[in-house]
């Protein structure tokens, strides 16, 4: 369920220590922050799609979704976000339920609206952290990286921290 009591400082600690290791130090355990430089579409609707037979049954959602945005999205607006990785967009649908202004734009948090799209999205946002340092880690290397050992220990670092 949705922690409100939780301040959310990201502006202040998300830039320290490595750019790709999960922050979760400054999110609200319920929510999982998308990497700054991974990029993120944001579409307004005007009401929730349908849920197919899998969604129903998967129940309602125990995970949120945060990221930042140039665009101003009013609590309670429905987004469509579409999320690009390896060749292929995934879509998301939720209420927001967090804005803040932030000195580059909105850290926006949306409730998402299935249990199927909550896990779909915390595999997901894992896969944009570890291509994510991949990169990063290959940008700092002066000789190929062993990707594999790198995925192992990313994981083993900071999978466990990512809210269920």
């Amino acid at each position: 369920m949705l922690n409100t009591t939780k301040t959310i400082d990201h502006e202040k600690s998300i830039d320290a220590g490595r750019h790709y290791d999960f922050p979760v130090d400054v999110i609200a355990p319920d929510f999982i922050y998308h990497p700054k430089n991974a990029l993120l579409k944001t579409k307004p609707l005007k009401q929730f799609p349908e849920l197919d037979q899998d969604e129903i049954r998967s129940g309602k959602s125990t995970l949120g979704l945060c990221f930042t945005s140039r665009k101003h999205h009013a609590t309670g607006t429905i987004l469509e976000i579409t999320i690009p990785v390896r060749g292929d967009d995934h879509k998301f649908v939720g209420q927001v339920v967090l804005v803040r202004k932030m000195q580059h734009g909105y850290e926006t948090g949306i409730w998402l609206r299935s249990q199927t799209d909550a896990c779909r999205a915390r595999i997901l946002e894992q896969i944009c952290y570890i291509d994510g340092y991949l990169e990063e880690k290959q940008v700092q290397s002066e000789t190929p990286i062993n990707a594999e050992q790198e995925i192992q220990g990313w994981i083993s670092r900071n999978a466990a921290l990512f809210p269920a």
